[in-house]
């Protein structure tokens, strides 16, 4: 009976103490608590997202490009102005190395 009774007197007290939290419990409770990590967080979940569904986001497929216009110069300012390019930098036959 003795022993019966300091069994019963150990389940008690082990059912009564509240049980220490997991790692992951303990860390998550950490993350949460700072709000840079968890904007970092929802960051990398949404590009992780965008990267997973590409073929339903994106309009035009990954392998269309436009041929003509790949290596072509820039259009910009100098195009406005009037000037082009070989006007700005000597010729080959101007230039003479000294």
């Amino acid at each position: 009976m003795r022993e019966t009774a300091t069994s019963e007197a150990l389940s008690v007290v082990t059912r009564g103490a509240p049980e220490p939290p997991g790692l992951l419990a303990e860390f998550w409770g950490y993350f949460v608590a700072n709000r840079g990590a968890v904007a970092g967080l929802g960051v990398v979940v949404v590009v992780s997202l965008m990267a997973i569904f590409a073929n339903v986001i994106a309009p035009y497929p990954p392998d269309l490009t436009n041929s003509a216009a790949f290596l072509k110069p820039p259009r910009g300012r100098t195009a406005a102005r009037g000037h082009t390019c070989s006007a700005r930098t000597p010729s080959a036959a101007t230039y003479s190395p000294g």
